[in-house]
């Protein structure tokens, strides 16, 4: 089992959120993408998503 691990994600479409996950950054991009349809809307453009290790 992975370390659990705290990325910073940011979007021009929302203000910035944390996702947490022990699965690694492809899962935490895809959680980041989840939160971030559910907060700005299904139809949002997620190309600007960035996700970014913090602790």
């Amino acid at each position: 089992m992975s370390d659990i691990t705290t990325y910073q994600v940011s979007h021009p479409a929302t203000a910035g959120f944390t996702v947490t996950t022990n699965l690694g950054s492809a899962a935490a991009h895809q959680l980041a993408a989840a939160e971030l349809r559910r907060r700005a809307g299904a139809d949002v453009d997620t190309a600007g998503l960035t996700v970014n290790w913090s602790n």
